[in-house]
């Protein structure tokens, strides 16, 4: 039976540096119970455990309330959390719900190989079904190759920069998937921050200049998402 440590081990995520296994091994010989805790490296690593688990939670919620609808990712670099994404979905999914991934792939963060065959390398080295994958900019692939109706979204298109360019993206990305969402649909949008509620580290705050505005006319709320260091948001569809 398949259990959900893949959340932990499907990629080597949050692996411990030589340097802090050393310091955490001589703290467990000196019988101090105090443990090092790498940092998030957002560069390599994207997300962290907790975001990870909160992921797992939200797809495994839509699937057992026989939310309709498809699961989409907008900004899915070489498909780390879309193949754990995709991993629930084989597994709880009943039948599996069709996926579909949008990115530029243009940048290429600490790759120096295609973006897009690393993705699809990644999922068949874990004999994970491809998703549909659009490529391109937002503005030239939304909104006509989204589903018609989404179950589960994840908005995860932080790429630096200026926060106001940065909030138009995602903007852009509520405004069509939104009216799509099925009633009870979840809607994870990656480092949505908020300090003054949980201090956290506000890598992307265009991601909250854009969500807050958008839902303030709206019947639902950002929901704020304990996940450590890092930060997510979440909107159920009413």
């Amino acid at each position: 039976m398949r259990t959900n440590t893949y959340i932990a081990t499907l990629f080597p995520w949050n692996k411990p540096s030589r340097k802090v296994a050393l310091a955490n091994r001589l703290l467990e010989t000196l019988g101090v119970r105090a443990r090092l805790v790498e940092p998030l490296d957002s560069w390599h690593d994207m997300t962290n455990q907790d975001q990870r688990i909160n992921i797992y939670h939200l797809v495994s919620q839509v699937l057992r309330a026989g939310v309709p609808g498809a699961f989409v990712e907008l900004g899915c670099f070489v498909g780390e959390t879309a193949a754990m994404i995709q991993t629930i979905n084989q597994d709880e999914g009943q039948p599996p719900r069709p996926m579909h991934l949008y990115d530029s792939f243009a940048v290429p963060f600490y790759l120096d190989r295609p973006v897009r065959a690393v993705l699809e390398e990644n999922f068949r080295a874990r004999h994970l079904p491809v998703p549909e994958v659009h490529a391109g900019a937002f503005d030239e692939t939304l909104p006509d190759a989204l589903p018609d109706t989404i179950a589960f979204a994840h908005i995860d298109c932080g790429f630096g920069g200026d926060p106001d360019d940065h909030a138009r993206v995602v903007r852009r990305c509520l405004e069509h998937v939104y009216p799509r969402l099925a009633s009870g649909a979840a809607l994870l949008l990656m480092d949505y921050a908020a300090p003054e509620i949980w201090p956290c580290v506000d890598v992307n705050p265009g991601v909250r200049r854009a969500a807050d505005p958008f839902f303030a006319d709206r019947p639902e709320t950002v929901r704020i998402l304990y996940a450590g260091e890092a930060a997510q948001g979440v909107v159920f569809k009413v």
